[in-house]
């Protein structure tokens, strides 16, 4: 490889690393407002430090997993951990200034996320805020996002219409698939959960599934209401056994003839 070749991939380099340098590795934010360092002098934004603390009630450093009682904020990119200026106990982050603070801390309080919105006292609860939006701006927010998404007031996504809201919870927010933002339904109770870990949980505690079909990898309609309703998909699906000793016991059901006949 000649010198020129190397200088010209050396030069690359360097710049793919000064570019890094500006990102946090978590959000992938280019040159952040305020920036974060832990103890271990790994470095992310300070909206991604608050979120990791005040969110998912984490403090341990991102990137090295070990647990830190602090982190220091500050607006340079440069600056290495301190405990030094105004603390938050609440959340143990140190900040370079009182403005720091305030600015930071405001992201966790409960004020409406509407552009140029008059009302700036937080409000006591999602619910009212989610009143405010609806009576104020005419506008709506997911219930089921409200509930389980780890984001801060002004990151709420807000719908112009309650089918646009209908629409993202039924299809996701690219006209895609559930995996583009969707949220799953519970086809016995009609109601949407967040994703299908939800779903799977509920499922599991209020419904009775049908062991067959789940083993066959059925991804729907394998539960239902109560057992009477399974009895009958038993009956109508599978191989149910009529014997009245047999269906006082429950789940005497089979896959194939074959198996059915050998009971």
């Amino acid at each position: 490889m000649d010198k020129s070749t190397k200088g010209r991939k050396s030069d690359a380099r360097d710049l793919n690393d000064s570019h890094d340098a500006h990102v946090c590795f978590i959000c992938a934010t280019v040159r952040p407002k305020y920036w974060a360092r832990s103890a271990c002098n790994h470095q992310f934004c300070g909206l991604c430090a608050l979120r990791l603390r005040a969110l998912y009630g984490t403090r341990a450093c991102p990137m090295c997993k070990v647990d830190y009682p602090g982190v220091y904020i500050s607006l340079r990119e440069d600056d290495g951990f301190a405990k030094r200026g105004f603390h938050s106990d609440e959340y143990g982050i140190w900040f370079e200034s009182l403005a720091a603070k305030t600015e930071v801390l405001s992201w966790t309080l409960l004020v409406c996320p509407v552009k140029g919105c008059g009302e700036k006292t937080p409000f006591a609860s999602k619910a009212a805020l989610r009143e405010h939006i609806e009576a104020r701006h005419g506008q709506f927010l997911c219930d089921v996002c409200l509930d389980h998404k780890r984001v801060f007031p002004h990151e709420y996504r807000l719908f112009p219409s309650r089918a646009a809201l209908s629409t993202h919870q039924r299809c996701g927010d690219m006209g895609g698939s559930r995996t583009a933002g969707g949220h799953p339904f519970c086809t016995v109770c009609r109601v949407p959960f967040y994703s299908d870990d939800e779903l799977a949980e509920h499922v599991r505690d209020r419904h009775d599934c049908c062991h067959i079909c789940v083993r066959r990898g059925r991804k729907d309609g394998y539960y239902f209401r109560d057992y009477a309703a399974l009895e009958e998909h038993f009956g109508q699906a599978h191989h149910l056994c009529p014997e009245p000793q047999c269906r006082e016991l429950k789940f005497i059901v089979f896959e194939t003839d074959l198996e059915y006949k050998a009971h």
